[in-house]
C-alpha cells in the first residue's frame, strides 16, 4: 500500500511539473519576447487581453487593446529595443509573471508583464515599463 502512494505522488509530482513546462513554454511566450525583442508593437498587440493594465513610467491606466497598441507603438518609436533580455520569469497556477531589460543604447527599461490563459491562448493583461 505504502509503495502504491509513493508511484502516485510520484505520477501527480511528473505531471504538475509536465504542466508548467508546457505552459512556460507556449508558442505565444516566445512570439511576445520577438516582438519586444525587435521593438513590434503590432506583433506584441496580438497577444494583449482585450483590455490591459499599461504603466509606462509614470502613466498608469487601463486601455483597450487598440490604445495600449498605439501608446506601445509611440514607447517603441521614442526607445527602439537594441536589446532585450529576462531577468527572471515566475509562475504560480496558470499566471506567468516575466521580468525583463530593454536596452536602447541609451536607457535601459525594466518590464515586467503578466500572461494568463484565455479564449485558449496566453495573453498579457498587465505590462509595466520604467527607465532604470
Amino acid at each position: 500500500m505504502e509503495k502504491i502512494k509513493i508511484i502516485s505522488i510520484i505520477i501527480l509530482v511528473s505531471f504538475v511539473f509536465m504542466q508548467t513546462q508546457l505552459l512556460a513554454q507556449t508558442p505565444e511566450t516566445k512570439q511576445i519576447e520577438s516582438a519586444i525583442r525587435s521593438g513590434n508593437s503590432t506583433e506584441l498587440a496580438k497577444y494583449f487581453n482585450s483590455n490591459i493594465q499599461l504603466k509606462i513610467n509614470s502613466k498608469n491606466n487601463v486601455y483597450s487593446k487598440m490604445q495600449a497598441n498605439k501608446i506601445i507603438n509611440n514607447f517603441f518609436v521614442q526607445h527602439k529595443p537594441v536589446s532585450y533580455q529576462i531577468k527572471s520569469e515566475k509562475q504560480r497556477e496558470d499566471t506567468k509573471v516575466i521580468l525583463g531589460n530593454i536596452n536602447t543604447g541609451t536607457v535601459t527599461f525594466r518590464i515586467i508583464y503578466r500572461i494568463v490563459p484565455s479564449q485558449g491562448k496566453s495573453l498579457i493583461t498587465y505590462m509595466e515599463i520604467e527607465a532604470i
